[in-house]
């Protein structure tokens, strides 16, 4: 259909009208307004009128407005006026002028006009423009350390400038406080609000409203006045029934920003988040990450401990019970799936309602073991007594990061370096804000060389750059070693590789000989310039050796 041939007809001043009345339309979008005044035609349809050459429309990067050279707008007479009738459509034709901000309206487009922030990486670029052209729908995957979080301030700059406001989920209170910086820091003349920890501003009040998770799945974020964007950081959070409650259809633009779209022992991926964001529009791996030097390169180092004697038949004694329990499921034709994908199964099982008491609490108690499992492995008394073998490659460190299952073992491990004279502290929950804060300007000024932490490191908060990683609880989830791996990997001042040791029990799930973390070993062992594998009992000062060789 060319525009020639309705540009004289009610369905072509109804284009003229929706475009003039709200500017910056996707082909999507002017579709489905087109459809409210009775006009129904599809997308593709209306991408063909829009970009015939004799149309009267301009495009940047992929929203449509109407060429000021052609038609010219009183705000004024079109509050009176029915583009319907011949005569006043020929009104607007043959200006040369447009009353809106010309910066806005060149054909060529340079970013948007509040931007103030560094200019993107080439990837960063490629992502951004890849969720533009994906209909400003879908999730992007960048490993931790790559700089995900500018791409979602550019976005929500470039929606600012066409009268969007802006809604951004983060699932802690310090990544509220990241998100508040990188917006003001970067964004000129944004006026920036905040939803949870006391605060309950309104999103009409401003023009980007950052909220918690938990806060924004019980109050609504999308504006009654405008257009909205939601971001949702850490989107892999968003899978859980309660939390998916932030995610209101009414959003018209959607973007996800992890560092790898997997959760554990459900299926909120499938069922919840790419329904909703419609499709992952771009990852950026290692490699990639690697080859532009946005990370620095790695060392990989297995330390295999073994349990004690006691620890051992506890381990065995909670497998045997899972192994009864999941064949009992499976019996009941409630489980159907094998290897790891049984663990996600009964994770669901476990979480459902209607399902008959006898079932739930068969699924309960396999995932009550579970956790038991990997309590005790994490806790072992010989991966414990491994961190010892690594004192002397921490003190040779600038900076390290500890990741433990728990507090009560972080404080353990740092406990344990500052006896042997490394100035270690531990990071966790149970700090206040101001704490947290305190602990990571020491960290990075270097008054404080290691920090231990559990999960609280795991997502989003901005740590400085660190050459030494150590898991002594490493989790079956490839998206949370993924992360802790991006901690380490930041490019550092001496250009020498970061190193990650990764300590394990001798055959259970993580050891990397039984098929442990295989998802995560396949994606970072390409990768890796050296991989070793020392026992917990080497000598210290040959670990150390190899550390910095």
């Amino acid at each position: 259909m060319r525009w020639l041939e309705i540009e004289q007809t009610d369905f072509g001043f109804a284009i003229l009208q929706s475009l003039i009345e709200r500017p910056y339309l996707q082909p999507s979008e002017l579709s489905e307004r087109l459809a409210l005044n009775g006009f129904q035609l599809s997308e593709g349809d209306v991408s063909q009128i829009l970009e015939d050459p004799d149309s009267p429309f301009l495009v940047e990067p992929q929203r449509w407005y109407v060429d000021p050279a052609v038609v010219q707008v009183d705000e004024l007479d079109l509050a009176h006026c029915d583009l319907r009738d011949d005569e006043d459509l020929q009104s607007f034709v043959g200006a040369s002028s447009f009353d809106n901000n010309p910066e806005l309206l060149e054909p060529d487009w340079s970013g948007p006009t509040r931007w103030i922030g560094p200019e993107l990486r080439p990837w960063q670029k490629d992502a951004f423009n890849a969720w533009v052209g994906s209909r400003e729908k879908g999730i992007i995957e960048a490993i931790t350390g790559t700089g995900k979080t500018l791409v979602g301030a550019y976005a929500a700059a470039y929606s600012v400038d066409y009268g969007f406001k802006v809604a951004i989920t983060v699932p802690t209170l310090d990544l509220m406080d990241q998100w508040i910086n990188q917006l003001e820091s970067c964004i000129e003349d944004v006026v920036v609000g905040r939803l949870g920890d006391g605060y309950e501003d309104s999103i009409e009040e401003v023009d980007v409203l950052v909220s918690t998770i938990n806060s924004g799945s019980r109050h609504y974020m999308r504006s009654e006045q405008s257009e909205t964007l939601l971001i949702a950081d850490e989107v892999h959070r968003m899978g859980s029934p309660s939390y998916s409650r932030a995610l209101e259809e009414e959003m018209v633009s959607r973007l996800g920003l992890t560092a790898t779209l997997e959760r554990n022992n459900d299926n909120g991926v499938d069922d919840i988040l790419i329904p909703y964001f419609d499709s992952i529009v771009y990852s950026y791996g290692y490699a990639n990450a690697l080859e532009d030097g946005v990370l620095a390169p790695f060392k990989l180092a297995f330390i295999g401990a073994d349990f004690t004697p006691e620890e051992l038949d506890e381990y065995a004694s909670l497998g045997t019970e899972m192994g009864r329990l999941s064949k009992q499921l499976r019996a009941a034709g409630l489980i159907k799936g094998e290897g790891s994908t049984v663990f996600a199964e009964i994770g669901s099982l476990a979480k459902l309602d209607g399902l008959d008491f006898r079932s739930k609490r068969w699924a309960q108690k396999f995932m009550t073991n579970l956790s038991q499992r990997r309590k005790l492995q994490a806790s072992a008394t010989n991966k414990m007594g491994a961190i010892q073998a690594l004192t002397d490659s921490i003190a040779l460190s600038e900076r390290s990061l500890v990741f433990t299952e728990t507090k009560d073992a972080a404080s353990h491990v740092a406990g344990m370096l500052r006896a042997d004279g490394i100035n270690s502290q531990s990071f966790d929950s149970a700090l206040t804000r101001s704490e947290r804060t305190e602990r990571l300007k020491l960290f990075k000024d270097g008054r404080i060389q290691v920090l231990c932490a559990p999960r609280v490191l795991d997502e989003g908060i901005d740590v400085p750059k660190v050459d030494v990683g150590v898991i002594v609880s490493a989790s079956q989830s490839r998206r949370q070693m993924i992360q802790r791996l991006g901690r380490i990997v930041r490019p550092n001042q001496t250009g020498r590789p970061s190193t990650l040791f990764l300590l394990h029990i001798r055959g259970t799930r993580e050891d990397p000989k039984e098929g442990g973390h295989e998802g995560f070993l396949e994606a970072v062992l390409p990768h890796a310039t050296e991989v070793a594998h020392f026992d917990a009992n080497t000598d210290p000062k040959m670990i150390a050796r190899w550390y910095r060789s």
